[in-house]
């Protein structure tokens, strides 16, 4: 697990092919990170613990094992996506997955799902 965010970490940087980010790109995308670990480890719980279940039919279908290439692959996806689009539409894609993001986490909350590291 600690690699694996690690990894996640080190893609901002990673991420830069196109025009450059600004300040404000790069502070959304880290906390679309920051949130994806979350949700990951909301799912983990969902996973180890009765009375919950997995409302994803993908996460459903690929099980505990295959988190990790899940939250790893669309991470990388909103990644790239973020960065070949043009300035004046990143700011606004990186709100929107965040919100998505916000959205999912609040509502693991408000369920009792837990998160640790």
């Amino acid at each position: 697990m600690k690699w694996i965010i690690f990894l996640l970490l080190l893609l901002p940087s990673i991420c830069s092919a196109q025009d450059s980010w600004d300040k404000t790109d790069k502070i959304l995308f880290t906390s679309f990170i920051a949130l994806e670990i979350i949700d990951y480890t909301q799912t983990n719980y969902i996973f180890e613990h009765d009375g919950y279940y997995e409302r994803n039919p993908i996460i459903d279908e690929i099980g505990q094992k295959g988190l990790p290439i899940y939250f790893g692959l669309t991470t990388l996806a909103v990644g790239l996506t973020t960065d070949y689009l043009k300035p004046k539409y990143r700011t606004k894609f990186l709100i929107i997955m965040n919100s998505i993001q916000l959205f999912f986490v609040f509502n693991n909350y408000s369920l009792g799902i837990e998160f640790s590291f």
